[in-house]
């Protein structure tokens, strides 16, 4: 597989958040996007470098914490 495209799961627990690297500085995912991954799951996965430091989906793994499906 490339390296570029390996998927695997990880404990959302294990994953840190850099706040100095983020774009967004309010990463509290909204109503909408709750309710989504609540229904239908994760359509788009979060970001992780090998070291497990987020590079996307910050509003996913805080709606993942809040979901309780941490």
């Amino acid at each position: 597989m490339n390296r570029f495209s390996e998927i695997h799961r990880i404990e959302i627990s294990k994953i840190s958040v850099n706040r100095d690297s983020r774009q967004r500085e309010n990463a509290e995912p909204d109503a909408g996007l709750l309710q989504s991954i609540a229904k239908r799951g994760l359509m788009n996965p979060i970001i992780v470098t090998r070291q497990l430091e987020l590079k996307a989906g910050e509003r996913r793994l805080e709606a993942h914490k809040r979901l309780g499906l941490a």
